[in-house]
């Protein structure tokens, strides 16, 4: 394998050959949203950049494998991550490997403090969409667990099954009774409340659901990304066909919005939001057991609720009787201990007084226009470094 691997990395403005990477994570059974280029893209928002190892057994062959390499910050302290790979076609399983070691290569030759590792694993499950843990290097100088928290996936899957040889009527009556009596008894009064479910596309209508969702985390005292920091990347990715967003209306009105990915060959249920009116409709469960069916429409091997997340969440995820695929620990590799000290004693202090530090630096871009040629080069580049640091 490794002699006739032909391995090149990929620019993020290489858009030609990023569309081909894209094609190739929404085919294969073993693709995952968080490496889709519309998805890395967009954290440049902040600041970051990425590029992408692609993997072919021929040169003008087709691709079996590969991994993104999202950098956080690209001056002083230089973290990167691979948000969940590699990513190897069923049959290439070897490529895994020497994927993996060209992108630890890379890190260490550009400069990266500490790079970050998510891998799609798991010892107590055998699906197509995991790589055997077998097939991973051995690496006897990362550690354990987490260097950074942003810009990875969840470290674990909630999977519904979707037979293939049953049809949608038998699946859903299987589905239907595998549930929790608590939410067989919710889904049926979402659909008798007259919820209708619908596929957003327009910039209007996706800006209009995303409101729902930023609305839902306001309420609910969680992060989630500003509209104009997620907007381009979603729009990128339903008019490509990589995502949709549902909504629910009720009379016209929306009353709850989620987002899945369809990378992998199933649809991976990302984040969503429900407004006061929605969560007495059951809107909730309305808009899962929908997204589900539209998966078993599509072809799909599965519906990932992703992760438990916070107790209620997960007493909300568990009732559809998902089976929680633990992946293996991250681990992360250090190539420079003075600057990753530096930047592990910085991140959590500027993640912390993110909003007074937000603040700082709109007043600080008011007044670069006051500033020298030199001096507003430096003050531009402190802003780029903190903006990165403080990203949601």
């Amino acid at each position: 394998m490794k002699a006739n691997l032909r391995l090149e990395w990929v620019k993020s403005s290489d858009k030609a050959r990023l569309k081909e990477w894209d094609e190739f994570l929404l085919k294969s059974p073993r693709g995952h949203y968080c490496q889709l280029s519309t998805w890395l893209r967009s954290y440049c928002v902040f600041g970051c950049d990425f590029e992408v190892l692609v993997a072919r057994n021929e040169p003008s062959g087709p691709i079996i494998g590969g991994t993104g390499l999202l950098h956080f910050e690209r001056r002083i302290f230089r973290i990167a991550t691979v948000p969940i790979g590699p990513i190897v076609d069923i049959e290439h399983d070897a490529a895994a490997g020497p994927i993996l070691q060209a992108a630890l290569d890379y890190a260490k030759d550009v400069g990266v403090s500490a790079l970050q590792l998510h891998f799609p694993c798991s010892t107590e499950c055998d699906l197509p969409a995991l790589l055997p843990v077998a097939k991973l290097p051995e690496l006897p100088c990362s550690h354990a667990g987490t260097a950074i928290k942003d810009g990875r996936a969840q470290n674990e899957m909630l999977w519904i099954d979707l037979p293939a040889r049953l049809d949608d009527e038998a699946w859903r009556d299987l589905a239907l009774r595998s549930f929790g009596q608590h939410h067989r008894r919710k889904i049926r009064q979402s659909e008798q409340n007259g919820l209708e479910a619908f596929e957003t596309s327009t910039e209007v209508e996706l800006q209009e659901a995303y409101s729902v969702i930023e609305e839902n985390a306001r309420l609910q005292g969680y992060p989630v990304r500003a509209w104009k920091d997620m907007g381009r990347a979603l729009i990128e990715q339903v008019n490509s066909r990589q995502a949709i967003m549902l909504v629910a209306r009720h009379q016209g009105r929306n009353v709850g919005a989620h987002y899945g990915a369809l990378a992998g060959r199933r649809y991976t249920y990302a984040f969503g939001g429900i407004t006061n009116e929605g969560r007495a409709l059951k809107a909730g469960y309305f808009l899962q057991w929908e997204a589900m069916n539209k998966a078993k429409r599509l072809g799909f091997y599965g519906y990932d609720l992703t992760s438990m997340t916070t107790a209620n969440v997960w007493d909300f995820k568990r009732g559809f009787r998902p089976r929680l695929i633990p992946f293996v620990e991250s681990r992360y590799l250090v190539f420079s201990k003075l600057r990753y000290k530096a930047f592990s004693w910085a991140y959590p202090k500027l993640r912390e007084h993110r909003e007074p530090v937000l603040k700082i630096l709109r007043a600080m871009k008011n007044c670069l226009n006051t500033l020298s040629k030199g001096n507003m080069l430096w003050c531009a580049y402190i802003i780029t470094t903190m903006n990165s640091w403080c990203f949601q």
